[in-house]
């Protein structure tokens, strides 16, 4: 057993109310992202963490992350957790639909679609029209005389 304390894991489950999902909800204290946290070991660890090394017996290292198939950050039922990476956990926000970013209500953060007019750039997806502005602007900056500051210039009442 990782955690040698008998006194630990009746207090773990002495803070565990089992809801209507089957989620064994946390009725500790959270976090500011709703994870539920204890303290051992003059450290605080995330409930669902615990609760992961608890039943599998597991190391897990600061790295793994403990994804929760049921979406609750307060749930520690072993049944509703996995063990995964960054790139899995994305891969699960995706699929399910949590993933918010910017271009979630598909317009850029200046309102232009995001449909057709997105490029892909290392990897992230920027706003076409945005992305034109931009090195224009700081091709203009360069060459103050040239086509660029004139396409400013002639644009600017709709930039």
């Amino acid at each position: 057993m990782i955690f040698e304390s008998e006194k630990l894991e009746i207090l773990f489950f002495n803070k565990i109310k089992v809801s209507n999902q089957g989620c064994w909800e946390w009725t500790g204290c959270v976090d500011k992202d709703g994870y539920g946290k204890m303290f051992y070991n003059k450290k605080h660890l995330r409930a669902h963490r615990f609760s992961y090394t608890l039943f599998t017996n597991e190391k897990i290292s600061p790295k793994d992350f403990i994804c929760h198939k049921c979406d609750n950050p307060r749930c520690v039922n072993i049944h509703h957790l996995f063990k995964g990476d960054a790139k899995l956990n994305m891969i699960d926000k995706v699929v399910k639909g949590r993933l918010r970013n910017q271009y979630s209500s598909g317009l850029c953060k200046n309102g232009h679609k995001m449909d057709e007019t997105r490029i892909e750039l290392s990897g992230r997806y920027r706003c076409k029209i945005c992305y034109t502005i931009q090195y224009k602007r700081s091709i203009a900056k360069k060459h103050p005389n040239g086509a660029c500051a004139k396409w400013i210039k002639d644009n600017e009442s709709i930039l």
